[in-house]
């Protein structure tokens, strides 16, 4: 019996050890996560910045062609 006893403590402890790797991987992961969706928010943000630039360039840009070729 004393056998079978550290066979199964033996067993325990690896699983514990298994069980904290695991858990060390998800905390990890989350913090990846979290990360990644912050640099897609900020992405995201820049390129409706760069589409309200390209909108008032273009704007700009025609209304400076028109008053240059003295069109109406």
């Amino acid at each position: 019996m004393p056998d079978e006893a550290r066979r199964i403590d033996d067993k325990l402890t690896e699983v514990l050890t298994s069980q904290a790797r695991i858990e060390a991987k998800m905390d990890a992961f989350t913090v990846q996560k979290d990360d990644h969706e912050k640099r897609l928010r900020t992405l995201e943000t820049w390129r409706l910045l760069q589409v309200g630039a390209a909108l008032a360039a273009g704007t700009g840009g025609g209304a400076l062609v028109k008053l240059l070729s003295g069109g109406s």
